[in-house]
């Protein structure tokens, strides 16, 4: 299938995956930060990760930009950051000692989705860690909760379907290959979930993603997608023998 066929096909895919029948008007980008929790911890409920930011962006049924939501969340399981994911987020733990818990951040989060809404990660490492920590903390799973992630999407996955080999572009490879910039900081829960909606809409555009797959083509030394031909349509090798 030609690039820009996929492309219009993945646009349509997106409208109808949201809501059956109906259209769902506001869709959900989200991202989270974690940092590590300590080893007695990890064998206790199996939990390596703890969720110290929550960043996200709303779309309309337009795909523009209505929202965004962004809160630190304290840490209940550590009381320390990992040198390497401070360096990485540039977050402090001094930043998290006055944020709010979990449970209440993910209260107002909820809130702030409203219903009807398709919630979008770069991956499906941000759903499991949700369910792994609201039952490692206790926090039950409130119907708002469940609502979204049953309707929950992994978007490197949906993405990745639309690539010519089956190798997982991390976030930051696939906003460069695009072409797009950071709105600021890599891993920053805001800045990760605004560049996911920005792949999504890129996706339903034939012209960008066309480009886009050449791209990747070229970083990853593939073979340039060879035009149909005549030839690959119909089998012309009985006239051949007849004519001879």
């Amino acid at each position: 299938m030609a690039a820009d066929g996929k492309a219009a096909r993945a646009g349509e895919a997106n409208v109808r995956s949201e809501g059956k029948g109906s259209r769902v008007v506001k869709k959900i980008f989200l991202d989270l930060e974690m940092n590590g929790v300590p080893w007695k911890i990890r064998k206790r409920c199996g939990l390596r990760m703890e969720i110290i930011e929550i960043g996200a962006v709303m779309l309309n049924d337009e795909n523009e930009e209505t929202g965004c939501f962004r809160e630190f969340v304290k840490p209940q399981l550590s009381d320390a950051m990992e040198p390497a994911v401070e360096k990485l987020t540039n977050i402090h733990f001094d930043q998290l000692e006055s944020a709010p818990p979990l449970e209440d951040v993910l209260r107002r989060f909820l809130i702030w989705c409203g219903d009807g809404c398709e919630v979008y990660s770069w991956s499906d490492a941000d759903s499991r860690q949700i369910i792994k920590e609201t039952d490692c903390k206790g926090i039950g799973q409130s119907a708002a909760l469940q609502e979204m992630l049953g309707c929950w999407h992994d978007y490197q996955a949906e993405f990745g379907a639309l690539l010519p080999f089956e190798k997982k572009l991390s976030l930051s490879q696939a906003v460069l290959i695009a072409g797009l910039e950071f709105s600021g900081r890599a891993h920053d829960g805001l800045n990760d979930a605004r560049s996911t909606a920005d792949l999504y809409r890129m996706a339903g555009d034939p012209q960008q993603f066309g480009r886009f797959r050449k791209n990747v083509r070229r970083a990853f030394g593939l073979e340039e997608e060879s035009p149909v031909t005549m030839g690959d349509l119909f089998d012309f090798s009985n006239l051949t023998s007849r004519a001879g």
